[in-house]
């Protein structure tokens, strides 16, 4: 016999509600802090000890209005993605500690400083649902896949972390995206290989 591992049930909430409350969590920030006071919360290499709440508050807010609703939007389009897979509390689980970790990704790159950014969680959530969309949409999953790989390598985040653009009027964080990226992809496997064990453990 199998031991049930508690994954929460099929119509599970966790994911479109966490990725709700991150939004408005960022709705508030961007309201409630005036812009010249946000870079003060923003992520600063070599000083995230001094100030770890940073890797928090930096990805609550974007550069630029424009930026940041359409991460909003994209944040919104992947909870009803999300809760069509039949994401679990195990994937809500991985994107509440993406949240942090894919700032704390971005120590690689010591030429950033001063950052926010709200992409880093939705590329991270993006991640997440691609690992869940195995089990059932494997094709469907692997072709997500491929799509992420070509736009991180068109982005090429690694060697060019930052970037003005025209169309956003501010500079959109490739390093983040990646580091995003890369975070959620990384916990959602990790926890599926442990799921998948604790699932076939006498």
């Amino acid at each position: 016999m199998s031991a049930a591992c508690p994954d929460g049930p099929p119509g599970s909430r966790a994911w479109p509600h966490s990725c709700l409350m991150l939004a408005l969590l960022s709705a508030a920030a961007m309201a409630l802090v005036p812009a010249p006071e946000r870079g003060t919360l923003g992520w600063q290499w070599g000083q995230a000890l001094q100030q770890p709440w940073s890797l928090w508050t930096a990805a609550l807010f974007d550069a630029s209005k424009s930026q940041w609703c359409a991460n909003l939007a994209l944040l919104m389009l992947l909870a009803v993605c999300g809760a069509g897979l039949g994401a679990q509390r195990r994937d809500a689980l991985c994107l509440w500690l993406a949240w942090p970790l894919a700032t704390q990704g971005l120590r690689w790159w010591p030429e950033l400083n001063g950052l926010v950014g709200l992409s880093g969680v939705t590329h991270a959530a993006g991640a997440i649902l691609i690992v869940r969309a195995l089990d059932r949409h494997r094709g469907v999953a692997l072709i997500a896949l491929l799509a992420l790989a070509l736009k991180l390598g068109i982005e090429h985040g690694w060697a060019t972390p930052r970037l003005f653009s025209p169309s956003w009027d501010s500079s959109v964080l490739y390093a983040l995206h990646l580091s995003g990226a890369l975070t959620g992809l990384a916990l959602a496997l990790l926890v599926r290989g442990g799921w998948r064990r604790a699932a076939r453990s006498p």
